[in-house]
């Protein structure tokens, strides 16, 4: 986890003081530094290797909120190639979890994930979001393998 954007407070909505400890508590498991994990608990957004992280109320209160991953296309791979490794994905995923990829302006991929009410355990947010960075990593190094191997350079190392 790295630095994230600085925040902005205006646009922030507010969450518990449980649902703030248990962020940090899981940014503390992905590895986060006190720092960051604390900023990650009062923005709500961090970076994960290259994907970024933001976890938001659903709605209003402390009901349903959800935890969104942006990942942006390799390099290299068309905007085709990218949106038809997402609908396969996302196939897979709606079939195996309640996950969902979809595409913002410009190609870049979010995997969207809801989280319950009632989540106040840091091991599952941490689990949850785990699973959400090896997914997206998954479908990137696919669709980049895919490429080279239709260009004849095999997989990548």
């Amino acid at each position: 986890m790295s630095q994230p954007p600085p925040p902005d407070s205006q646009n922030w909505p507010i969450l518990s003081p449980q649902r703030r400890a248990c962020m940090r508590d899981a940014a503390r498991l992905l590895g986060a530094s006190e720092q960051i994990a604390q900023q990650f608990a009062e923005v709500g957004s961090t970076l994960i290797e290259d994907f970024a992280l933001h976890v938001l109320p659903a709605g209003p209160d402390d009901g349903p909120w959800v935890a969104c991953l942006g990942a942006a296309a390799p390099s290299g791979v068309s905007d085709a190639a990218w949106s038809d490794a997402l609908l396969l994905a996302n196939a897979q995923a709606m079939l195996l979890s309640d996950w969902a990829f979809g595409l913002e302006d410009g190609s870049d991929a979010v995997l969207v994930a809801p989280l319950p009410p009632d989540l106040l355990d840091a091991r599952f947010l941490a689990g949850r979001v785990d699973g959400m960075v090896g997914m997206c990593r998954a479908v990137r190094e696919g669709v980049s393998a895919s490429l080279g191997a239709a260009q004849g350079k095999g997989a990548p190392q």
